[in-house]
């Protein structure tokens, strides 16, 4: 997903990722559920919405909530791109 906050706010997001994956199971860190954060605001909406999430939850959320680092980001591999919208099923 490529994020717009003019298109599409950050509360939509979460809301999305909650949506789409079983956050409850831990996996291979390659394959964990997280959160970046790229501030103290998307920090406090994203621990917001999990809380919530957790509420509606009888599991235990194995989401982490990271602060984004783009010196130690990098993409995946090409076939890993947008693979919801590449294997619809």
């Amino acid at each position: 997903m490529d994020f717009d906050p003019d298109v599409l706010s950050y509360d939509a997001v979460l809301e999305l990722f909650w949506a789409k994956h079983n956050p409850c199971s831990s996996s291979k860190p390659q394959y964990m559920s997280a959160i970046f954060v790229a501030d103290e605001e998307q920090g406090a909406a994203a621990r917001a919405s999990l809380d919530a999430e957790q509420k509606s939850r009888p599991q235990k959320i194995a989401t982490k909530i990271l602060p984004f680092d783009p010196e130690l980001w990098s993409d995946a591999e090409d076939y890993h791109q947008k693979y919801f919208s590449k294997n619809r099923y």
